[in-house]
């Protein structure tokens, strides 16, 4: 069983939104404004996208240390998404026409929903994610509900928790709680399993802390998949499928370490039939839960996964890919060789030895130390940030050096 799949579709699917579908003219070296462009998936876009041929401009937001690597030493900064919105756009369009951007590639989840509700209206400047109704259909955890119904797939049963209360049935417990839609910030909008109602109550006040609507879904228990899908606007879609064998946290989190596998015959035709039901032309990452043979998708994000990197590893160049779609000319690798590679995110099993080396969990610190460090040497791993970046490391021993600093006496 072949580790990339392709599906190709005998008539375009329904025509997405104008946006997504205009074509720029040919160039020898289009350019792409990568907005945010931090670990993990900004390195890998921005030198994807070089080895492509492309002219990469790589920003990041105003008072985030983040955002460099040996791939971009020196970001522009842009104005904070969330902080400053109408700042963000005008500094998105100014940057798009002084400099004859082609395709703007958002890898932040705030930036990819504002750039869908907020159009360029720009004629040579396409956006490499969804507009405001593929984001609703796909991004809002009730509304994929709806979509996966459309397409055939299936979805933890929901219901939405507003200021009034429920809008249905409980989920039975153990539950999930979480943002309808989705921040990039973890900590305002927490994804938390919960076992009593007590608990329940608890997550949806915080949540309820930052404005936030909750949804409460029915807990999935089952094996976590990843999959990091492309589609064009002919219907062409393609993908790679990650086992996920970690979590982070380890109870309910993102994935954490994954393997590249040959993907299942079922749970590729669903997947890209989400994508056809929505009419999406892009990149995205999907993460499902596999149940008897049945596959649950509870998220799906319209941009490059932080993961994106065990993708790129196993040879299916999905930055590039993504920004062809858009360009309306997108080749897959048909015929090329993939590999399995397991894919080892260092912050958060780092974050897992720490757990574990403090008596939090049951693992064991010798295991979690002995996985990071072959991850950092054989050949069929692949840690992320890799060896070969320390500027991630740097950064984070200055930020450490500066807490220090600040704390002490004056």
């Amino acid at each position: 069983m072949p580790l990339f799949a392709l599906i190709r579709h005998p008539r375009p699917a329904p025509a997405p939104a104008a946006a997504a579908t205009t074509t720029t003219a040919p160039s020898a070296a289009p350019t792409v404004l990568v907005v945010w462009c931090g670990h993990r998936p900004g390195p890998w876009a921005v030198r994807s996208l070089r080895t492509a041929g492309h002219r990469v401009i790589a920003a990041h937001p105003h008072g985030d240390p983040g955002g460099r690597s040996t791939a971009v030493l020196s970001p522009r900064r842009y104005p904070p998404a969330v902080a400053d919105p109408a700042g963000f756009l005008a500094w998105i369009r100014e940057t798009c026409l002084l400099e004859g951007v082609d395709v703007v590639l958002p890898l932040d989840e705030d930036v990819v929903r504002l750039l869908a509700e907020n159009p360029l209206g720009l004629t040579r400047t396409v956006v490499a994610g969804p507009d405001a109704r593929q984001f609703r259909m796909l991004c809002d955890k009730l509304e994929l509900a709806n979509t996966a119904a459309l397409a055939g797939a299936d979805h933890p049963a929901s219901v939405e928790v507003g200021v009034d209360g429920p809008a249905g049935p409980w989920p039975a417990l153990p539950s999930i709680v979480k943002p309808r839609t989705s921040l990039s910030d973890a900590a305002a909008a927490p994804v938390v399993s919960v076992r009593s109602v007590e608990e329940r109550d608890a997550a949806i006040a915080h949540l309820r802390l930052s404005d936030l609507d909750a949804v409460v879904q029915e807990q999935i228990i089952g094996r976590p998949w990843v999959l990091h899908c492309v589609r064009d606007a002919a219907g062409t879609v393609g993908m790679v499928a990650a086992r996920v064998e970690t979590t982070y946290p380890r109870v309910v989190g993102t994935s954490s370490v994954s393997t590249v596998v040959p993907i299942p015959p079922d749970l590729e035709r669903h997947a890209a039939r989400l994508l056809d039901v929505a009419g999406y032309v892009g990149p995205c990452c999907m993460n499902l839960l596999e149940r008897d043979g049945r596959y649950w998708f509870h998220d799906i994000n319209l941009r490059l996964a932080a993961s994106v990197g065990a993708s790129v590893s196993a040879g299916f160049d999905l930055p590039r890919l993504g920004v062809e779609a858009a360009l309306g000319r997108m080749t897959l690798p048909v015929g090329a060789r993939m590999r399995s590679i397991t894919y080892v995110p260092l912050a958060s099993e780092r974050a897992a030895l720490r757990d574990a080396m403090a008596g939090r969990t049951g693992e064991v610190p010798r295991d979690l130390a002995l996985r990071i460090a072959r991850a950092a040497v054989a050949r069929d791993h692949q840690l992320d940030p890799p060896l070969h970046d320390p500027q991630w490391a740097y950064d984070r021993v200055t930020a450490l050096a500066r807490r220090a600093l600040r704390a002490l006496p004056l």
